[in-house]
C-alpha cells in the first residue's frame, strides 16, 4: 500500500511539475508572440518611412533631371544663337564694304546689348 501511495505521490508531483512547465512555456510563448508583434509593427513603420524616403528621392531625381534638360536646352539655344551670330559676321565680311561693315557691327553689338539686358530682367 505504501508503494502505491508513493507511486501516486510521484505521479501527482510529476503532474504538478508538468503543469508548472506548461504554464511557463505558455508564458514564454506569449512573451515571444508579443515581442514578434512589436517587431512586426516596428518593421512595418520603418518600411513606410523608407518607402516615403524613396518616393521623395525619386521626386528629387525627376526634378534634377528636368532642370538638367532645361539647362541643356538653354545652352543649345545659346550655342545656336552664337553660331548664327558668327555666320552673320562671316557673311558681312565677305559681302560688305568697310563702312557698311562698321555700321552693321555696331548694330549687331547694339542688338546683343539689348538682348543681354532683356535676359537680365
Amino acid at each position: 500500500m505504501k508503494e502505491k501511495e508513493h507511486s501516486e505521490n510521484i505521479i501527482a508531483s510529476l503532474k504538478k511539475d508538468m503543469e508548472a512547465m506548461n504554464r511557463l512555456h505558455e508564458q514564454q510563448l506569449e512573451q515571444i508572440e508579443r515581442k514578434a508583434k512589436e517587431m512586426e509593427e516596428q518593421l512595418t513603420t520603418r518600411i513606410k518611412e523608407v518607402e516615403c524616403l524613396l518616393l521623395q528621392s525619386n521626386k528629387k531625381v525627376e526634378e534634377v533631371e528636368t532642370a538638367s534638360r532645361l539647362k541643356s536646352q538653354l545652352w543649345d539655344k545659346k550655342e545656336n544663337n552664337f553660331q548664327s551670330y558668327m555666320d552673320n559676321q562671316q557673311l558681312i565680311i565677305k559681302v560688305c564694304s568697310p563702312a557698311v561693315i562698321s555700321f552693321v557691327l555696331f548694330l549687331i553689338q547694339f542688338l546683343c546689348l539689348l538682348l543681354s539686358l532683356q535676359s537680365i530682367t
